[in-house]
């Protein structure tokens, strides 16, 4: 996708799927920028310590009314914040988006950021011709954190998500947001889900799940572009080395 900026200086490029995304967002001239201190000082805060990913934007109808809501639960983190940019629409247009957050905050969570997102312009962001993609990959299906106790967040995530019913197994917890899930895992259940072993302090999001029609296919295109990546299982992985802090799991359609 062609690159965006954020009124305050950050910049991005987004990955589409259908209806949920990858945003790439890079400190660009952040660090100067005053207008969106919050999401800009949470983002410059995690760059400081690691690459990989520092924020989860959860679907939104009316962010006045979740700021509303997570200050009554005691996780409101910010005022809700509105800023619009110009995005690329199809065949290359210039549109306008604009976009309402509304953030929450766990003092267990100083590695993970949670916010809502309201789109108030949803046609000029969302294309189909930007969600079909060369190297096959169809749709995210999960999100996947990492934590020394997962039900120690599971208060906060059923407030934040707004599901008051979650899987709890011994792998950890799993919440169904929309298209996609939330699963929060121990040590040893990251290990055994992908092969990779990571520090478990602080909890924060380690890796991706994402689903591809051929597996085999894929790695072929992976050798040719020579990205490293190891089978594990019925998964073809991606270490957080070879993609910018975060793992990718992939996984048949």
């Amino acid at each position: 996708s062609s690159q965006n900026v954020h009124p305050w200086g950050s910049r991005n490029h987004i990955i589409q799927f259908a209806g949920h995304f990858i945003e790439l967002i890079g400190a660009g001239d952040a660090a100067a920028a005053s207008a969106a201190p919050y999401f800009a000082d949470r983002l410059l805060a995690y760059l400081a310590q690691r690459e990989g990913m520092a924020m989860l934007a959860l679907t939104s109808t009316d962010a006045a009314a979740d700021a509303i809501a997570f200050a009554k639960a005691g996780v409101g983190a910010a005022p809700v914040f509105s800023f619009s940019r110009t995005g690329t629409g199809a065949e290359d247009t210039a549109r306008e988006v604009a976009f309402d957050l509304a953030f929450a905050a766990s003092t267990l969570l100083s590695a993970a950021s949670f916010f809502t997102c309201h789109h108030r312009h949803p046609e000029n962001f969302w294309a189909a011709t930007q969600q079909a993609h060369p190297n096959g990959i169809c749709a995210l299906c999960s999100v996947i954190m990492i934590a020394a106790d997962p039900a120690d967040h599971a208060e906060f995530l059923s407030t934040v998500t707004g599901q008051r019913e979650m899987l709890a197994t011994s792998f950890g917890l799993d919440l169904q947001l929309d298209a996609a899930h939330l699963e929060v895992m121990s040590q040893p259940a990251w290990r055994f889900a992908s092969g990779l072993t990571a520090v478990a302090e602080p909890a924060r999001f380690v890796g991706l799940r994402l689903v591809v029609p051929n597996l085999p296919s894929l790695a072929a295109r992976l050798g040719l572009e020579h990205i490293p990546f190891a089978w594990h299982g019925h998964r073809l992985v991606i270490a957080p080395e070879a993609a910018f802090g975060l793992a990718l799991l992939f996984e048949a359609a």
